[in-house]
This record gives C-alpha cells, structure tokens and sequence, in this order.
C-alpha cells in the first residue's frame, strides 16, 4: 500500500472514528433523556400499581403490609400511622351510630388490636388505647352523667352465645363457670332484680341457663326444635326483663339457624319497640360474624366504609405509595 493509499485509510479511519463518537455522545444524550422521562412516568406507574394493590387489602393486611416494607424513615412512618389511627377512630364513631350497643365492645376491641399493630411508639400507643382517649368514643354514663366506661361483660355473653365456638361455652358438653355465672348475673336473674320477680320467672330463667348446652346441641342438630320451642314463648311485659329475653334468645337462634331464625324470632316479639330493637341487635351480630372480628374464620368481611372516614384511610395508603415510589426511583 503507497503512502497515499495509507493516508486516506488513516483520514477514513479517524472520520470513522469520530463519527462514532458522535453518534455514541448523541445516543448517550438521548439514552439520558428517555430515562429521566421514563422515570417520572415509571414512579406515578408504580405509584398507581400500589395504590391498586392496597385498595384490594384488608386493615389488617394493610398494617402488615406497613410494618414489613423497611424503606419507611420514622417520619413517614409516623405520617402513615398518624393517618391510620385517625381512620380507625372514625370507624368506631360511625360505628357507635350505625350498630346494637351490644357489639360495641366486639367494635372496640377490633379497632384497639389494630392499633396495637401499628408501630408508634409505647407512650403514644398507651394513651390513643386509654378510656380517655378511644374509649371515650363508646363510654357509658350513669344517670348522673358519671362515666362507667365500656359495656358490662355480661353483654358480651350474648354474642357469645350466637358466634364463639361451642368447645369455648360448653367443653365436654357442660357449660363452664364462666359462662354459667354471667348466664345466673345476667338480666332477669340480677341480684338487684329477683325480689321483683316471680318464683316461676326466675326458675325458668335459671331452668334456661343450665340447659343452655343441652339446647344448643338438640337446637344445632334440628332448629325445627328452636321453632317449636318458641311458638308460645311467654314474652315479658316489663320492658328490661324483655330486653334480656329478646337479647338471649336471638343469639341463641343466630347460633343455629343465622339471622334469618333470629329475625324471625324478633318478629314473634309483641312490643314493636323491642322487636325493632332485636332486628336492629341481629343484623349488627351478622356485621361482626366473620374473621375479621375473630369469629367466623371462613367468613369474609365486606365493612362499612364512611366518606369521612375514608379521606384519613385513602391519605395513608397515598402516603405509603408514595413514599415507596420516590425510594425506588432512587
């Protein structure tokens, strides 16, 4: 090769060779400017995945869901919890307008063990969980505006009655002490009250808590049983031994037979107040049979959602998406 065959192979070399430069600086350019684009338009697409995926939990996953991801600061954190704790809150104010005040404690003790989840700090946790603070929402006052705090636990035997498991009332068939003591305390039979009443009524109040396992078996087995029970069923017309009445024997026909036994036992109360009043305790014992309440664990819940109550949920699961989105795009 002569030396100007060289040269030109020389001078198409570097041409070449700065064509590709070029071209690489110019793709480079472009390359950087498809990321940046890309960027924005992957962290609202991951935003709007999250968001996506969270609308579809429950509250219970959700926390969960909170306290696994480790790219939270303890700000955000504290931002998220601030908003869920606020939700929760609001729930259970609702929930004191919309539901029998016999399931209140039920309400209170879901809405407490989720804040329980939650990752705030002890003295924080301590006084949101306090009878000052949540509590408060469903405290009770006494004639003289005195507080006295949550339902009697005699109100929760009912709804045991009607959604605990039958190994937890009657082991081995036998209704056990607890049960048989809050059953013997409980309306009709209160030490207060059986001076006001007849020795047929409080026998048969006392017949009915010692038989109670015995019933729920043959009951459980044929309500057709409960039914023939119930067709004459003396219903009382002092109004707060009827109370106790309506309330013990719904559950009882809710264990065996669901909401529609019970509401049809309602109907066969004579006083429409209460028989309103049983309808209204009935439906709010079908809202909390499920596993989100820890009853019914094959159960799916469909809860009541509030608009007001949903600005503080939709604000918390924005927030985690969002801070999840900016830590990726990192």
């Amino acid at each position: 090769m002569n030396l100007k065959n060289k040269i030109l192979l020389f001078i198409l070399i570097v041409v070449l060779l700065m064509v590709g430069l070029l071209a690489s600086f110019l793709y480079s350019q472009e390359k950087y400017n498809f990321f940046n684009n890309s960027s924005d338009t992957t962290k609202l697409e991951i935003k709007s995945n999250c968001l996506e995926k969270v609308n579809k939990m429950s509250d219970e996953k959700f926390i969960k869901e909170i306290n696994n991801s480790n790219f939270f600061t303890d700000k955000e954190l504290e931002m998220i919890n601030f908003e869920m704790v606020r939700y929760l809150s609001c729930e259970l104010i609702n929930y004191r307008e919309d539901f029998d005040k016999h399931i209140f404690n039920e309400l209170y003790k879901r809405t407490t063990s989720l804040i329980q989840e939650l990752k705030i700090s002890d003295y924080t946790k301590e006084y949101i969980l306090s009878i000052d603070s949540l509590g408060a929402i469903l405290n009770r006052y006494d004639e003289n505006n005195n507080k006295i705090g949550l339902l009697s636990v005699q109100y929760e035997y009912a709804n045991g009655i009607a959604l605990m498991p039958i190994e937890k009332i009657c082991p081995n068939n036998k209704i056990t002490d607890y049960f048989l003591e809050i059953c013997l305390n409980s309306g009709a039979l209160l030490p207060e009250r059986r001076n006001k009443l007849s020795k047929e009524v409080f026998n048969e109040a006392e017949r009915r808590c010692n038989s109670l396992c015995e019933n729920i078996i043959r009951y459980s087995n044929d309500w057709s049983n409960f039914e023939k029970d119930n067709i004459e069923f003396p219903w009382s017309n002092d109004v707060d031994l009827l109370s106790v009445q309506f309330l013990m024997r719904s559950s009882l026909a809710f264990r065996v037979g669901d909401k529609e036994l019970a509401l049809e036992l309602c109907d066969s109360i004579p006083d429409l107040d209460s028989k309103e009043k049983c309808k209204h305790y009935v439906m709010s014992l079908d809202y909390i049979n499920c596993k989100d309440f820890g009853f019914n664990g094959t159960k799916e819940c469909e809860l009541k959602k509030y608009e007001d109550c949903e600005i503080f949920h939709n604000q918390a699961k924005n927030l985690m998406c969002e801070f999840y989105s900016e830590e990726y795009n990192k």
